[in-house]
């Protein structure tokens, strides 16, 4: 039984820490089916608790029209705190399915939105690459990070890699440019989507090589590349570079999310020669969502410890491993005790407040999920 056909039956379960951990463990999957995010999105429609958990997960998932209906239904209906969780997913709408429900989306997008979209949509090849520049140009120059210009220029690649105007050629061009500078510019760090939409598998070891780079968006890009090739080759490339304490995060979120048996082999190993306690932490979170049908003494030794961990969310992480794969633990009704009592904490801050609060990448996050912000709220 694959990945997949181990989390299925649980879609919509009504044990909210499960599903909380179903929706983490397919987070940063690349090959989410657009069928399950549908199925997800009706969840979260039922109730608060569920609204709060999906919505904040499937940031990555593909929207299809199905799934844009049910955003729109939901952001009609949703309580003005909660409203943002809605917007920012439509945010990431393609351009057919959002021209498709224009009337129904008026409400969520101005009018330079809609012209984007019609560029996307009509424009030629140079219009297009009009149209990139003009967002690169943006994304440099602006005094504040854009996360919307930034998934405009996203979505402005996919079409120009769609329609054949962007090649190796650009790829190389733009690598040339970038690993000569201090720090890599948008366009570098975007060619990075492209290397994996065009399957580019022979630029593994510089992506494993980038993992160093102290650049947190350039590094989130390369490691969602490498989780895009589910390869062994992939494995093999940044295995070495989990020495660094620096690669962890990321390292063990590419090995968590290769669901192949090289990247759960490498995980153990690495769990085995590790001293920190949050540094294991990373460690058995891959594991965990490897859904691995193995017992590995550490893991449960490390989480019959019950320690608090910043990096990981142990309480959900432990409590739906071990209910997912029917595995009995003396800590099991404690985890869901505690996860519980977090969840109704978490739901007390409403969505647009926790968004104002400033926080460092490395700060636990403000939504108090357990996890530093850089691997929560803050990709």
């Amino acid at each position: 039984m694959n990945f997949l056909d181990k989390l299925e039956p649980y879609l919509e379960t009504e044990d909210t820490i499960l599903q909380t951990f179903l929706v983490e463990a397919l987070q940063d999957y690349p090959f989410v089916p657009e069928e399950w995010t549908v199925r997800l999105i009706k969840e979260a429609l039922s109730s608060r608790e569920k609204e709060v958990n999906i919505l904040t997960r499937i940031y990555k998932h593909r929207l299809n029209d199905e799934a844009v209906k049910l955003l729109i239904k939901g952001a009609k209906s949703a309580h003005p705190r909660n409203l943002s969780l809605y917007v920012n997913l439509l945010d990431s709408v393609r351009p057919k399915e959002a021209m498709k429900y224009r009337q129904e989306l008026a409400p969520f997008f101005d009018e330079n939105k809609w012209s984007f979209y019609k560029t996307l949509e009509d424009g030629g090849e140079e219009a297009v690459w009009e149209q990139y520049g003009e967002l690169l140009a943006r994304l440099e120059t602006e005094e504040r990070f854009s996360q919307e210009v930034y998934n405009q220029a996203k979505m402005t690649v996919e079409v120009l890699v769609e329609k054949g105007w962007m090649d190796d050629l650009e790829i190389a061009a733009v690598l040339n440019q970038d690993l000569n500078e201090d720090y890599f510019s948008f366009a570098g760090i975007l060619i990075f989507h492209v290397i994996g939409l065009m399957n580019q598998t022979k630029y593994i070891p510089l992506l494993a090589n980038l993992l160093l780079r102290d650049e947190d968006l350039l590094v989130e890009a390369v490691s969602d590349t490498l989780i895009k090739f589910q390869s062994k080759e992939v494995i093999q490339a940044v295995v070495p570079y989990l020495e660094d304490p620096d690669c962890l995060v990321f390292g063990t979120s590419i090995l968590g999310n290769s669901k192949i048996p090289e990247a759960e082999a490498e995980l153990v190993k690495l769990l085995s020669t590790m001293e920190d306690y949050d540094d294991k932490g990373l460690a058995i979170e891959g594991i965990c969502i490897q859904l691995s049908d193995k017992q590995y003494p550490e893991m449960d030794d490390y989480l019959m410890d019950g320690g608090s961990d910043l990096l990981v969310d142990i309480d959900v992480l432990a409590y739906g491993y071990y209910t997912l794969m029917s595995k009995e633990h003396p800590q099991l009704n404690n985890w869901k005790k505690n996860a519980l009592q977090l969840q109704d904490e978490s739901l007390q801050i409403p969505v647009e407040e926790s968004e104002k609060i400033k926080v460092g990448r490395n700060d636990p996050c403000p939504c108090n999920s357990g996890k530093k912000y850089k691997k929560c709220c803050g990709i």
